[in-house]
């Protein structure tokens, strides 16, 4: 076998695609051969090594997305996802070459490093060519390998001069003191799951007040960026160092990633963003944070807390 080729994702946003993108290049590396995403054309230009070797591919779909800064609603993105899926990933389903997370374990298909390859795998890994979709109903997975190669991904996933440049932009309020991330999933949470991942703002608040008094630290000595998928209100965090991002999600997550700590809510997001940066992510609570919990920690780890499932 000589490339992976990520054909199609399940329809999550920015975050979701990167732990997908991620795990299956885990597994390119482990393999020895290359991988590319042909999915990813959204987001591609954020960073620096992310564009695929097919031209047509290329010159359809990603560079059509070169000065793009939108949300996925966007008129541009949904025109093109339909197009993409009529053109590429509805033929390439009919591939025997195919892999599919919904083939894997209760909904999750770990790759190697983290399980063996099974029968069905190794059949496949004869071919030149192994094409991956995660489809609704799985997800492909690869916590060992992210861990093993993790200076090897951090470099393929590097932002691009101008995303970087925003994200640098971003924290500059931070210097001179200890930049702390902040990232409120709003929008579908007032909904999934009956709401229990909301955070109020008046409790987010609460929870960067603890995080000083934890951490014995006055208001002056922190920054927190703080970034959301909606609207932030700014008065909610009055007497608090705090600077609220209006940038696209891919800065977002660079920029936390830059941050000392993530306190987040139950989102991949900031869980991809703390793995990126190998910094902790603090899961914000409606109830009391364990606080002893998280003492001592400063890279990033499995968190117990965190209840979406990505490994």
């Amino acid at each position: 076998m000589r490339r992976i080729i990520i054909f199609e994702h399940d329809g999550g946003e920015l975050a979701n695609q990167l732990w997908t993108y991620a795990s299956v290049w885990a597994y390119a590396l482990e393999r020895g051969v290359m991988c590319e995403n042909w999915s990813f054309f959204e987001y591609a230009h954020y960073f620096k090594n992310l564009l695929p070797d097919n031209a047509l591919v290329r010159s359809i779909f990603f560079d059509s997305f070169k000065d793009f800064s939108g949300r996925r609603a966007a008129a541009r993105p949904r025109f093109f996802r339909r197009l993409y899926k009529l053109a590429v990933a509805l033929p390439l389903r009919a591939s025997r070459a195919a892999l599919y997370s919904r083939e894997g374990q209760g909904g999750l298909y770990l790759l190697p490093p983290s399980a063996p390859a099974p029968e069905t795998l190794r059949e496949l890994e004869k071919g030149k060519t192994l094409f991956v979709a995660q489809v609704s109903g799985g997800m492909f997975r690869n916590p060992a390998g992210m861990e093993k190669y993790r200076h090897q991904l951090v470099d393929m996933f590097a932002p691009s001069l101008r995303t970087a440049a925003r994200a640098e932009a971003l924290l500059q309020p931070a210097h001179g003191t200890r930049a702390v991330g902040v990232h409120i999933r709003q929008g579908d949470y007032k909904v999934f799951k009956g709401g229990r991942y909301l955070i109020p703002h008046a409790r987010v608040r609460e929870i960067m007040e603890e995080y000083l008094r934890e951490r014995s630290l006055s208001a002056a000595e922190v920054c927190f960026i703080i970034c959301s998928d909606g609207l932030t209100d700014e008065s909610a965090f009055a007497g608090l160092n705090v600077k609220v991002s209006k940038e696209s999600a891919a800065v977002d997550l660079c920029a936390l990633s830059r941050c000392e700590a993530i306190l987040g809510s139950h989102s991949t997001f900031g869980n991809f963003a703390a793995w990126y940066g190998n910094i902790p992510h603090i899961v914000m609570q409606q109830g009391p944070i364990d606080w002893p919990y998280y003492a001592g920690k400063a890279r990033y780890f499995e968190n117990k807390y965190f209840e979406i499932i990505i490994r």
